[in-house]
């Protein structure tokens, strides 16, 4: 049932974290066991679960615990989608450019892709400020990079 409001995820799953995708066509959250999920539309494997069929309920994407890289792979393909769906041609990749130096980082066993992740955050708050980003989908990138930061710092 398509709904314009918020309605409860069905199954026994505890979701600590859900966020949106662009147009709102589907949804991914974090378990507060720390498995990802996603479920809605998939006709361009907006799901992340190696298929185009569409969901109504959650399918895991990535079980706990999810590295730093993995973590960092989807808030690169959450970009993307935005830049795909046309929401930022001004600056999209520009934020892909931080974020793959980042990915970069970590696959070199490097630890400096904090100051990466910063750096992101900082570009995202501008684009919220210069309207190329809504609070909703600024918040959810930032969310997630903060979760990334949160994870290599602990």
């Amino acid at each position: 049932t398509n709904s314009n409001a918020p309605v409860a995820v069905s199954g026994e799953l505890t979701f600590q974290s859900v966020s949106a995708g662009v147009h709102g066509t589907h949804s991914c959250g974090v378990t507060t066991g720390g498995d990802a999920y996603c479920w809605g539309l998939n006709s361009n494997g907006e799901l992340g679960d190696g298929s185009s069929t569409n969901s109504n309920v959650p399918v895991l994407v990535a079980p706990a615990p999810l590295t730093p890289e993995q973590l960092l792979d989807l808030l690169i393909a959450d970009v993307q989608h935005l830049i795909d769906a046309g929401l930022l041609d001004q600056g999209g990749n520009g934020l892909l450019g931080i974020l793959d130096a980042g990915l970069a980082s970590i696959q070199n066993d490097r630890p400096s892709e904090i100051p990466h992740l910063h750096a992101f955050i900082n570009a995202v708050e501008g684009f919220i400020t210069g309207g190329l980003l809504t609070a909703e989908q600024g918040q959810a990138l930032i969310g997630a990079a903060q979760s990334i930061i949160d994870q290599l710092s602990g």
